[in-house]
């Protein structure tokens, strides 16, 4: 499991059976103020981006391997030599990957947009150009604050502040997407902080508040408050 502050990115030890303690370490720091972070564990590489100004970002991508050698004690390394730039632009404030695709999506919040990356990291040390996805939506705030896709042709964001107009948390399709795919799937008056993917269960969680925990079930497409006390690290 990883997890970030401002300016690091530690990894935590999986849970294991029998383990009473849970020990971290730094994997990455000397940022500047990470707003987002991706993993692509097919490729093994975490997505970074890096807010480096008042409304620009930079994302870097880390190669890492797992070392399995002890048992019920694996190490995550990173790859530094082979880290690499991928994007520079506008305030980036959420990432999320399309493993399948090689796709690296990106919440561009100073100009209410969705970029999408392809990447080819084993074959390549150029990224392809980025493309804008979504843009000028109804759905679309200047303060995305979480992106996710569900490998089914579907992408999610969740609208900060403006979750009550424009949508808490927002459907669309990836590639084949109109005004009459966008489907706005909960409304909150709360600030949405974050979300995650439940495809096994089809439910979707999201941090509203920073400590309110929200279950989502897309299935019956209604909202459950589980808790009012939830700690966004």
């Amino acid at each position: 499991m990883l997890a970030a502050d401002k300016t690091k990115i530690y990894a935590f030890d999986p849970a294991i059976e029998g383990k009473t303690t849970i020990s971290s370490k730094v994997i990455v720091k000397g940022l500047k103020h990470i707003s987002g972070i991706a993993i692509d564990d097919h490729h093994h590489v975490i997505f970074v981006a890096d807010q480096v100004g008042t409304d620009a970002s930079k994302v870097f991508g880390y190669p890492y391997y797992v070392n399995r050698s002890v048992e019920n004690d694996p190490q995550l390394h990173v790859d530094f030599k082979n880290a690499r730039k991928v994007y520079a632009g506008p305030k980036i404030t959420a990432l999320a990957v399309d493993q399948k695709d090689h796709v690296l999506y990106m919440a561009d919040s100073k100009d209410a947009e969705i970029i999408a990356l392809q990447y080819h990291w084993k074959n390549s040390t150029k990224e392809s150009k980025p493309q804008v996805t979504h843009s000028k939506q109804a759905e679309l705030s200047n303060k995305i604050t979480g992106l996710a896709v569900d490998g089914h042709d579907h992408i999610y964001w969740s609208n900060g502040n403006k979750g009550q107009s424009k949508g808490a948390l927002v459907k669309d399709h990836i590639k084949d997407h109109s005004k009459n795919t966008t489907h706005v799937l909960d409304k909150n008056a709360m600030a949405v902080r974050s979300i995650f993917l439940d495809n096994k269960n089809e439910k979707i969680f999201y941090i509203a508040d920073a400590t309110n925990l929200v279950e989502f079930d897309t299935d019956h497409g209604k909202s459950n408050l589980i808790s009012d006390d939830f700690e966004d690290a």
